[in-house]
């Protein structure tokens, strides 16, 4: 009987730690997927609503596309293949890449994503287009900020990075 009483002594006891990073771990994981299918789900309705014919032919449009496919492939072909996932989580083999666009811009995908979305509102402006455009360019920004913390708390040195470098524009913001 003295054995049994001393095994429940060795058993590992309660962690409110252990609790508190598995909850937080959900949380992220939970923001992360529900940020990504927002994303996706208001750009898709901006796609819809847009006037395809105007986005293609009008200037200003047209120059956004163009800079935000440009943007978006140039994020998305310097960045290492080990970092990339749409979610905001970092993952496990993630290196900070401070190289090519990410030099001048932290998020070059979601710049390029909010550009072409901006494209897609104007080429058939309406509130309703206007509404969707805000919505996608809030979510977008919510989940940088949330990937941005992510990464802080995995790369020390990505708070030198942010100070030094633009979130979504070029020399503005």
């Amino acid at each position: 009987m003295n054995g049994a009483l001393e095994d429940c002594e060795e058993a590992p006891s309660f962690s409110w730690g252990r609790l508190t990073n598995l909850t937080r771990f959900i949380y992220t994981q939970l923001m992360g997927v529900m940020f990504l299918i927002c994303q996706i789900l208001l750009f898709a309705l901006l796609f819809l609503l847009s006037n395809l014919f105007t986005a293609l032919t009008a200037p200003f449009p047209v120059c956004l596309i163009l800079y935000g496919v440009v943007v978006g492939a140039l994020g998305l072909l310097t960045m290492d293949r080990r970092s990339y996932s749409p979610l905001p989580k970092p993952r496990k083999h993630n290196v900070l890449v401070r190289r090519g666009i990410y030099r001048i811009l932290r998020h070059p995908m979601y710049a390029g994503l909010l550009s072409i979305g901006l494209a897609f509102m104007l080429s058939r402006f309406a509130p309703l287009s206007a509404i969707l455009y805000a919505a996608f360019a809030v979510i977008t920004n919510l989940k940088a900020n949330l990937e941005e913390k992510l990464m802080s708390e995995k790369h020390p040195e990505y708070s030198t990075y942010r100070q030094k470098t633009k979130k979504y524009i070029p020399l503005v913001y």
